[in-house]
């Protein structure tokens, strides 16, 4: 993160800073944040009881360390989907930004 000072055409107007970072740190900030949240609503799902639910008695375990791995196999899924919905963000807008040498597709 580097940051970047903005200057505005006219006199009495303030300059900006702003903080520019890389696709890829922001693609690993979204997918983290998208992890810590599955995985905590999966860790949540402890104080349910799990009665005759086939799902929640899967997701019960003994201890926490079982808990916690499959919390973490089952955050993996919604945070891959949302990486991919973001690289999907990030090259259409490359793909905007420099078109087909054949033309608008």
């Amino acid at each position: 993160m580097r940051p970047v000072i903005a200057t505005t055409a006219a006199a009495h107007q303030p300059n900006l800073l702003v903080t520019v970072i890389s696709p890829i740190m922001a693609l690993v900030v979204r997918f983290a944040f998208q992890f810590t949240t599955s995985i905590v609503s999966f860790l949540s799902l402890k104080m349910v009881p799990a009665g005759s639910n086939e799902v929640l008695q899967a997701i019960h375990a003994v201890d926490f360390v079982t808990l916690l791995y499959t919390a973490a196999g089952l955050s993996l899924a919604p945070a891959g989907y949302d990486l991919l919905k973001n690289l999907v963000t990030i090259f259409g807008r490359l793909e905007q930004k420099y078109p087909l040498l054949t033309g608008n597709v």
